[in-house]
């Protein structure tokens, strides 16, 4: 970010991150079941996590989940 600059990180990490999604749910489709089981395991985590550090963003205070991030970043 500090070299691109913050707009321009973003732009280019929200496409790769799009192929990335893509790819991913086109193979969880194709092959065995256990892999889109995984997907939406792996996903629905995700999703928790964005979720908790979007709602400390907004209220301005830690919570358990984002403490955890925290310390494993």
């Amino acid at each position: 970010m500090r070299w691109f600059g913050l707009q321009a990180a973003v732009w280019f990490v929200f496409p790769a991150a799009c192929v990335l999604i893509a790819v991913s749910a086109w193979l969880a489709w194709l092959g065995p079941p256990v892999f889109g089981i995984a997907f939406c395991v792996v996903g629905l985590g995700v999703a928790v996590v964005q979720a908790c550090v979007a709602r400390a963003n907004l209220r301005g205070r830690h919570d358990v989940v984002t403490e955890v991030v925290l310390r494993w970043h």
